[in-house]
């Protein structure tokens, strides 16, 4: 699995560590799923929960974070990783794929570009489906807000 869908997969499985029930089962029982993350420090900074745990996700859903064994149609070792929460970026500049990507190696899922913003969001946002690998946020552009163009492309976007 590429690196970054693998670094997602492991930050979203994370961010649902406090709906994720605690299963507790025998050592010589395995918990099957669908993705075994294995041998993570999971860390919720919500929580202040901190410790390696097993993570079971089955149908796209966390089913346990656990010290009991967990096996999976696809395993992942994050041995030696941490596996917490997407992060937020409020004040994100990594505008094109390449900086996304690598913004993804420090944990951030999410980037929110407020500060100039977009001319066009519909546009914007069309150049980044599908060949983005974070999740990105765009602020339309304040200083022309108010120009008759702007106005005329929001009756567009958004109707009368």
């Amino acid at each position: 699995m590429h690196f970054a869908k693998r670094f997602v997969m492991a930050s979203a499985v994370a961010w649902a560590f406090t709906v994720a029930p605690v299963v507790s089962l025998g050592q010589a029982q395995a918990i099957e799923c669908d993705i075994a993350i294995l041998n993570g420090r999971v860390m919720d900074p919500e929580t202040k929960f901190d410790g390696v745990r097993n993570i079971c996700v089955d149908n796209g859903w966390i089913m346990a974070i656990t010290q009991d064994n967990v096996a999976g149609k696809e395993v992942i070792d994050a041995s030696g990783h941490v596996v917490a929460p997407g992060f937020i970026d409020t004040h994100f500049h990594a505008l094109d794929g390449l900086s996304s990507n690598a913004s993804l190696r420090d944990g951030v899922t999410t980037g929110m570009n407020m500060e100039l913003g977009a001319m066009n969001i519909a546009d914007w946002y069309a150049q980044k489906e599908n060949n983005w690998s974070a999740n990105p946020l765009q602020t339309r552009r304040q200083g022309t807000s108010r120009s008759s163009d702007d106005q005329a492309m929001d009756k567009d976007l958004y109707g009368p």
